[in-house]
């Protein structure tokens, strides 16, 4: 960090990261990433108050599994390459500059399969809420479960 000592520093570069900046993302993301559907169906499917608990205690960690090593990609990019356009490009430009094509495709595969993962969740919370809160309560309100479920 010998060429860049500016990025480990406080506010940052750009002076983005003032304690305000700091105090303000922290509350946020703390409800913030709890409240995203695909997370919240993980707590509301909980079976038992003790898999609540579990859930509360490790999503601090699986959270921390996924956002530090994106830190240091970041940080690695920008020390190996300086002259980068948009900072956004980092990772792909890593993969493709520095690793085989064969693991670069294994691990967009892997980005793509996150993806859809996140987005059945998603979409299942969400029709979750328009089935039981929009058609049965309002639309079929004398009609039993076997009308808005073809199984």
């Amino acid at each position: 960090m010998a060429e860049r000592p500016d990025l480990l520093s406080l506010p940052g570069p750009e002076g983005f990261f003032t304690p305000g900046m700091w105090v303000g993302m922290t509350i946020a993301l703390s409800f913030g990433i709890i409240f995203q559907p695909h997370m919240m169906i993980r707590y509301f499917t909980a079976a038992s108050g003790r898999t609540l608990k579990i859930l509360g205690a490790t999503t601090p960690i699986y959270l921390m599994t996924l956002f530090i090593p994106a830190a240091f990609v970041g940080l690695g990019g920008a020390l190996i390459l300086p002259d980068l356009a948009s900072p956004d490009r980092v990772f792909p430009e890593l993969l493709f500059q520095y690793a085989p094509p064969w693991l670069t495709g294994l691990i967009l595969a892997g980005a793509t399969a996150a993806a859809m993962s996140t987005l059945d969740s998603i979409l299942h919370s969400n029709m979750t809420v328009l089935t039981r809160d929009v058609y049965q309560r309002y639309i079929a309100k004398d009609r039993s479960s076997t009308s808005w479920s073809p199984w």
